[in-house]
């Protein structure tokens, strides 16, 4: 329902205000591996709302509702990914660096290899879909924003039992994020420390990607769930 309310609302923005020539792209992925697959225009017919990602001007892609693994595994990975990102910036750095897409899937791979989705959760982004939306939007620079930020306490609900869905700072990496995420996306990776209520003392990298703010407005249909992304 989410995803059918945020396609209507958007169908129904761009005929309020006469915007026919760059309405909402409708795209697909063709080809069984993302090394051989081409992004092409695909009918609004053929989409299927179950396996759809509305893409929209600044917006963020993010999973929500997981758990790490055992402590030994995601110490592991905050390690590896620690020494990656050290190859990149000093820690001390806060504002953005430019890193190529080779790099930033490397990273997501590392940071994903740590998540498992809860059972009950419809909001987790799959590692997949997160490379094949960053790989479509920075396909003219292959190039994307790197911004780090390290010793997080956030935890895993809000009130009741509702997921955390905004684990970046609006008045800081959230904000830095849109502001320069014009034509380039922005990866951002939050270290949590783990011991916030709902992670079990286990550390774990958060990433959340930020569209540019020059993404046109795409319904992108997703291969289906067994067609697995080739890691470059």
């Amino acid at each position: 329902m989410v995803k059918i309310t945020e396609i209507d609302v958007a169908l129904r923005d761009d005929i309020r205000h006469n915007r026919f020539e760059d309405g909402i792209c409708f795209i697909e992925r063709r080809g069984d591996t993302a090394s051989t697959a081409k992004i092409v225009p695909c009918s609004p017919s053929k989409i299927s709302v179950s396996n759809v990602v509305y893409l929209k001007p600044s917006s963020r892609i993010l999973p929500i509702g997981f758990l790490p693994k055992a402590k030994a595994i995601s110490d592991k990975v905050v390690r590896d990914v620690n020494l990656i990102i050290d190859s990149i910036m000093p820690r001390e750095q806060k504002r953005e660096v430019i890193i190529d897409i080779v790099k930033a899937e490397k990273l997501i791979e590392k940071v994903y290899s740590c998540l498992v989705p809860d059972e009950n959760t419809e909001r987790f982004v799959e590692y997949d879909k997160m490379i094949s939306i960053l790989r479509y939007v920075s396909k003219q620079s292959e190039k994307c924003y790197l911004i780090v930020r390290r010793n997080r306490n956030m935890p895993k609900y809000k009130e009741g039992m509702k997921y955390i869905d905004s684990p970046d700072t609006g008045q800081d990496e959230q904000k830095l994020a849109r502001e320069i995420s014009i034509d380039m996306p922005c990866l951002t990776l939050l270290h949590q420390n783990g011991v916030a209520k709902g992670w079990k003392g286990r550390e774990f990298w958060w990433p959340i990607l930020t569209l540019p703010k020059n993404t046109p407005k795409t319904i992108y249909a997703l291969p289906n769930v067994d067609v697995r992304i080739r890691k470059r």
